[in-house]
Parts: structure tokens; C-alpha cells; sequence
């Protein structure tokens, strides 16, 4: 058989995904603890895992969470967020918070 056109059905769903960039604001219930300290897990409509940080004491609630990163992979797409109105604090390498300090 030749000349016959194909069609990745994965190219397809993921063309077909919403694009989200830091910034916008998604309405998610929160199902699940998180992997590191304080994360809330939940799912977008289409699958795609949504990471919101402080989000540990929101699990079972409904959160506006607004988008901080987003990551492409070859096993899918990741969103991370913060609750909407929240600061979180920054963190280093080894995961521990940083702190901001006073120079005189």
C-alpha cells in the first residue's frame, strides 16, 4: 500500500486541548493530595493533570486557581498553579522555602 495519508490520533487530541499560559485563571475541584508538601491534585475535563500549590487544605473543594508553569512532556501535559489571591513562597533546589533577607 502506498501513498496513503495518516493521521496521529494523539496530534489530533492534543491540538484540541485548551492552551493555558501563566497568568489565566481555570476553576477546578481539587481531588487529591499532591506528591510534595501542601499540593492539591485535579483534573481538567480533557485529563490533563492540574498541580495547585497550598492546595492540600482545598482537596474536595471547588478552587480558581490561577496558572504559574506549564509543562509538555511526552507523557502528556502538567499545569501548575496557586490558589487565585494566594503568595506562594518561592522555593530552591532542595525544595526547602527561601527566605527573603535583610540587608543593612
Amino acid at each position: 500500500v502506498q501513498n496513503v495519508d495518516v493521521v496521529n490520533l494523539n496530534d489530533v487530541a492534543n491540538a484540541l486541548k485548551p492552551k493555558y499560559i501563566p497568568g489565566e485563571h481555570v476553576r477546578i475541584t481539587l481531588i487529591k493530595e499532591g506528591e510534595s508538601y501542601g499540593q492539591g491534585v485535579g483534573y481538567l475535563d480533557d485529563g490533563t493533570m492540574l498541580v495547585c500549590e497550598q492546595g492540600k487544605d482545598l482537596v474536595g473543594k471547588e478552587v480558581d486557581v490561577e496558572v504559574t508553569s506549564v509543562l509538555q512532556n511526552s507523557a502528556g501535559r502538567m499545569i501548575f498553579g496557586k490558589p487565585s489571591g494566594v503568595e506562594v513562597p518561592q522555593t530552591g533546589r532542595s525544595g526547602r522555602t527561601t527566605r527573603q533577607t535583610e540587608t543593612s
